[in-house]
């Protein structure tokens, strides 16, 4: 599930898959078979774990942070 931190945003991309990042604990997607958020590893240190944003565009995901912007 999430973690116990607020969520600062949340996206549904084309194929209706639901992101939330999170303040501190970085990006979740929501398992729909499971019906729980399932945290998504990105190649980022622990202090860029503050998800500002997310953006789909042609199938490939963005994540705004404080340091950057991943994919």
């Amino acid at each position: 599930g999430l973690p116990e931190c607020p969520v600062t945003s949340i996206h549904i991309d084309s194929q209706n898959n639901l992101y939330a990042g999170t303040l501190c604990g970085g990006l979740y997607s929501l398992n729909r078979t499971k019906n729980k958020f399932e945290h998504i590893e990105l190649e980022v240190s622990v202090s860029d774990q503050k998800v500002n944003d997310i953006i789909s565009q042609n199938e490939m995901l963005f994540v705004a942070t404080d340091f950057g912007i991943y994919q």
